[in-house]
């Protein structure tokens, strides 16, 4: 892929891994868009059922996806909830990072599929 950034996307990272491979480019971000997919599910799940525990752990566990695949919002906010919630208390607030972090996954997505349409 000759173009590592996009709105809401920055390959770059990937790409400096990745070696030039673009098979396995292709499949870690086809599984990371499973993954993010699967933890916002978790993510917002545990903030309806008030789990602090597993908040902090499905942001945690987005931090380190999104970075791989260059979703920096999304990164930046699943860095916040690791910070307000490394106590394990229910904070209220994180109720509108978790909606700029659904916000931006659902135009990050579309714009993962994009990018791996082009493999």
């Amino acid at each position: 892929m000759n173009s590592t950034n996009s709105a809401l996307v920055n390959l770059s990272y990937l790409q400096s891994v990745s070696g030039g491979n673009r098979e396995f480019e292709k499949m870690l971000l086809t599984g990371a868009i499973q993954d993010i997919d699967q933890q916002t599910d978790i993510l917002y799940k545990s903030w309806v059922t008030k789990n602090p525990d597993a908040f902090y752990k499905a942001a945690h566990i987005l931090k380190s996806v999104t970075a791989i695949v260059g979703l920096n919002a999304m990164q930046q906010c699943c860095l916040k909830i690791e910070k307000f919630s490394a106590d394990i208390i229910f904070h209220e607030e994180g109720q509108d990072i978790y909606n700029q972090i659904s916000n931006y996954w659902l135009l990050g997505k579309e714009e993962l599929h994009q990018i791996i349409s082009k493999y």
